[in-house]
């Protein structure tokens, strides 16, 4: 056994494969990170990566010895990759519930059939306990909003620290909030009002902006053309956009088991169409005279739109839920 062990390690470090664990180590060092008690002190993982990395440098010429440090480094690297990221994201989170008056840049909204739910980069926070401004909030409106993407606003809102998994290894949003730099969640309150920023938007934010208008322009066309819950499936599956299905066709697909079909939206379509389009390329590249003379790439572009939109259409039919009468 440790004969055969042996040779499949020495076979391993002919083939120059071992290094392919290294990837596996530095993910070893994140797993370690996110298990651990508390939050470690960033200048000792950055010790230890240096300390490592510095004796897989010296024992170079030691091949266990090399290898035995060079796993350690990256495990290291990964554990302080995630000590860093956390130390690049941390933002404030609101202690508790409270109301106050918020300003500030609309990143993103998610139009619903009835009000909207928009995320804000604050610029401003005022009457919040403690007197803390978070980074980025997560807020609904009951009505349809007047604003989009892009806009500085200004209102009063009611705001509450990010909700925390509610079973044991559940799904925690707070975390994920944490990494995206979300410090509350709650609701506007009011008429919320438009007007001039004190600066100009920065660059990435425009950008972005003008992206989600145009995605919300297009799920809003999508929905009114086809309608229903048929129309937000067709809406989400475009342009990710969910947030019009009703709470009917939401459970329904959730009992399912295929919400991620609607979750990661337009990667299933580019996958199918991408299917097809590599399929009817290599048939018609069987033909050496189509292959030399005619624009076969164009040709199984266009074929592969009709069998995907024929697969969508089969989507929404089977995940089509009764209306009411």
């Amino acid at each position: 056994m440790a004969e055969a062990l042996h040779a499949s390690l020495e076979q391993e470090r002919a083939l120059r494969r071992p290094f392919l664990w290294l990837v596996v180590a530095a993910g070893g060092g994140v797993v370690l990170y996110f298990s651990a008690e508390r939050e470690p002190s960033l200048a000792l993982c950055l010790g230890a990566l240096a300390a490592f990395v510095s004796l897989a440098l010296l024992t170079r010429s030691h091949a266990r010895a090399h290898a035995l440090f060079l796993t350690l480094a990256f495990i290291a690297g990964g554990f302080t990759s995630g000590a860093l990221r956390t130390a690049r994201v941390a933002a404030p989170i609101v202690p508790r519930i409270g109301i106050g008056e918020l300003t500030g840049f609309v990143e993103e909204v998610d139009l619903r059939r009835v009000g909207a739910r928009f995320i804000l980069r604050v610029a401003s926070a005022e009457g919040f306990p403690d007197d803390v401004m978070p980074a980025r909030v997560r807020l609904t409106t009951r009505g349809d909003p007047n604003f989009s993407a892009g806009d500085f606003i200004a209102f009063k809102a009611r705001l509450m620290p990010p909700a925390r998994a509610a079973l044991p290894g559940g799904y925690d949003f707070a975390r994920d909030a944490f990494f995206a730099r979300i410090g509350g969640v709650g609701n506007a309150l009011g008429r919320v009002e438009t007007m001039s920023p004190p600066e100009p938007a920065p660059l990435s934010l425009r950008f972005f902006a003008s992206v989600d208008r145009m995605r919300n322009a297009l799920a809003m066309r999508v929905y009114r053309i086809i309608e229903g819950d048929a129309g937000a499936i067709a809406a989400a599956m475009v342009t990710g956009k969910r947030d019009l299905l009703s709470e009917d066709a939401k459970n329904l697909i959730r009992r399912a088991g295929i919400f991620h079909i609607i979750t990661i939206s337009g990667v299933q379509m580019t996958l199918v169409a991408g299917i097809f389009f590599v399929g009817f390329r290599r048939l018609l590249a069987l033909s050496q005279t189509l292959a030399l003379n005619y624009p076969i790439k164009k040709w199984a572009a266009a074929l592969a739109m009709v069998p995907s939109r024929r697969w969508l259409e089969i989507g929404w039919r089977s995940l089509r839920v009764p209306q009411p009468e």
